[in-house]
């Protein structure tokens, strides 16, 4: 069963780009006030290919898998290239104490605390500008915790509306076990062949027609406009002759004077259909347009003459469009040479990071990890929120010497729960539990040790407690300061 106590996950600043714009650095100071200006948990840098992403390691046993394109800007365009992203991680109440972030969350009016597993900042710039993450390849934090308290939600640190915003359950596993070939399964869509698509090249180069003898059926010749039938504008003295196909003709329709006369390609090749009108009158008939005995011997010759240079030019034309389609075939296969070649990438960063992580098994193995998809970047914590439970008690202070000390602030770090509460008069006293008190004022640092708090005097008719502080200088560094509060 889960202790309840008041703590606090402190995570680092982080201004990014889609929340931060309107709100200046003395804004967000006031809201996230670091204690010691001079000591800050200092971030690792990795350089990572935005195309094909990397999983990057820490030496706190975390790691953060990039899949390819993760990275957007702020039109949302997908980054290419090479991408600097910063991380650091908050791992004990001295980290979160170093941090100043509020650590209460509010739900529904009730205020709460967290109950730590860890806590995160991540950025990420190219060329000095801030990126985002791309919604469609998050990237994905784990987390190593030495603790397992059970703490499965996870937070973002909205610096605008300055709250913790709740976004899911994080899974708390045993990566060794967690990563495995199987984590690949979810890679399916890769192509398994190729298509043709439609290609829109044609031969316009016009079409011959042979010449035909004019036999004993009926025909009539006619005057075509100029332009209106093309192919048959080589031919002079050209008749109309109907069909044999045809069977709607008579021979009394000749002696109509028609008014109008359309002339047509047929549905069956080199016919012709030609449109009689006159008022509503109208009649059609399929004919072939043929020659008489005389003309038809001189216009064979000039179309065989004709028909050698159309099959040349069709030829040349024919072997244009080839080229063309093979070219287009080419583009296309290309595209889809490059599509493959992007699924085989994400695969093989897949594959890469499982590989890295089996390698570092004596690194990783006495870890729990936290493990969840980040949408943005900026400031992550997994925690549970609990409400404050122990005894409520007016603290007051006191120096080695017995002088009275007036604090204004304060912070209470729970070390048996992994987390830190800042306090301004009164203190939650949790009997025969690790905790201590630290504070920075005029100038010097206060703090108390662990089992201090066992042999406090505690009025308990009055509600209050005597806390004795120890006083040092403000601590120049990270080590000097744990060296301090170790004591």
């Amino acid at each position: 069963m889960k202790k309840a106590i008041i703590i606090s996950v402190l995570i680092s600043i982080i201004i990014s780009a889609c929340t931060e714009d309107n709100k200046t650095d003395s804004q967000i100071q006031r809201f996230i006030n670091p204690p010691i200006d001079n000591i800050k948990i200092p971030f690792t840098e990795h350089i990572i290919n935005a195309e094909k992403g990397d999983t990057t390691f820490y030496k706190t046993g975390s790691f953060v898998i990039f899949s390819p394109n993760s990275f957007i800007d702020e039109n949302g365009v997908i980054i290419k290239g090479d991408v600097k992203v910063l991380f650091r991680e908050f791992n004990n109440p001295i980290d979160f104490y170093l941090s100043g972030i509020p650590m209460n969350y509010d739900s529904l009016g009730v205020e709460y605390n967290f109950e730590s597993m860890g806590m995160v900042e991540i950025t990420a710039t190219q060329n000095g500008k801030a990126l985002q993450v791309n919604k469609e390849s998050q990237p994905v934090v784990n987390l190593a915790s030495r603790i397992n308290n059970g703490a499965d939600n996870y937070y973002f640190l909205d610096t605008i509306n300055e709250k913790w915003i709740y976004k899911n359950k994080t899974e708390i596993t045993d990566i060794l076990n967690d990563i495995t070939d199987s984590s690949l399964s979810e890679i399916t869509d890769i192509p398994n062949d190729i298509t043709d698509s439609s290609l829109s090249f044609s031969n316009n180069n016009q079409e011959l027609i042979k010449p035909r003898k004019k036999t004993d059926r009926p025909s009539f010749d006619i005057t075509i406009e100029p332009g209106s039938v093309p192919e048959l504008l080589a031919y002079d003295n050209l008749f109309f002759e109907i069909t044999e196909y045809e069977e709607n003709y008579k021979p009394e329709y000749g002696n109509i004077l028609w008014e109008n006369v359309i002339v047509e390609k047929g549905e069956r090749k080199g016919t012709y259909k030609v449109t009689f009108e006159k008022g509503t009158k109208k009649v059609t008939f399929e004919t072939w347009p043929v020659l008489s005995d005389t003309e038809y011997d001189k216009a064979i010759a000039d179309y065989d003459s004709k028909k050698i240079e159309s099959d040349r030019k069709r030829d040349s034309i024919n072997t244009v469009i080839e080229q063309k389609r093979i070219e287009q075939k080419r583009i296309e296969l290309e595209l889809e040479r490059k599509k493959i070649e992007e699924y085989y990438e994400v695969i093989k960063a897949r594959r890469d990071s499982i590989y890295l992580v089996r390698k570092r098994k004596t690194e990783i193995q006495n870890f729990v990890y936290s493990k969840f998809n980040i949408d943005r970047f900026g400031i992550w914590n997994c925690d549970d929120p609990i409400l404050q439970q122990g005894t409520r008690m007016i603290a007051d202070f006191y120096s080695d010497d017995n002088e009275k000390l007036e604090l204004t602030e304060f912070s209470v770090a729970y070390f048996d729960f992994n987390g830190i509460v800042k306090e301004s008069k009164m203190i939650t006293y949790l009997k025969e539990q690790k905790m201590k008190v630290i504070a920075v004022n005029d100038n010097s640092f206060y703090y108390s040790s662990y089992d201090d708090f066992n042999n406090y005097l505690i009025d308990t008719k009055n509600n209050r407690i005597k806390i004795q502080l120890k006083k040092n200088n403000i601590p120049k560094n990270y080590n000097d300061l744990c060296d301090i509060v170790e004591k």
